[in-house]
């Protein structure tokens, strides 16, 4: 599998003047005197970590890498579907198989049912 991180790059002088809240977007950028509210970063990673193409800052680019479709294909041979779910202290599944006679089950309050009553509006 890949990564593409497509980050934005907005300079502070593309935030419109009738921004809402726009002087306390750019306080903090305006104080480290950056002309960049966001820097950007996109990157493309390939299936094993590797860093193909970027990171981009500071700049608005296109990001171009090769790809070798047969990494892949092998990585997905490696992807464990299953096993980071395999914890047992963490996770349990239990199945009844036992039979039962009802869709429905009426559960007594500890006290019982108590006569004359109607107990399908208590609540």
């Amino acid at each position: 599998m890949l990564v593409i991180g497509a980050n934005p790059c907005v300079r502070v002088d593309q935030v419109p003047g009738d921004f809402p809240n726009r002087d306390s977007l750019l306080a903090s950028v305006e104080q480290d005197g950056s002309e960049w509210l966001e820097p950007g970063g996109s990157l493309i990673v390939d299936p094993k970590g590797n860093i193909l193409a970027g990171p981009a800052e500071h700049e608005e680019t296109i990001l171009y890498a090769e790809v070798d479709l047969s990494q892949v294909h092998a990585v997905r041979r490696l992807f464990d579907t299953v096993g980071h779910y395999n914890r047992p202290d963490v996770f349990t599944l239990t199945v009844d198989t036992r039979e039962r006679n009802a869709a429905v089950r009426i559960e007594a309050p500890a006290g019982g049912l108590k006569p004359g009553r109607d107990h399908r509006t208590d609540r």
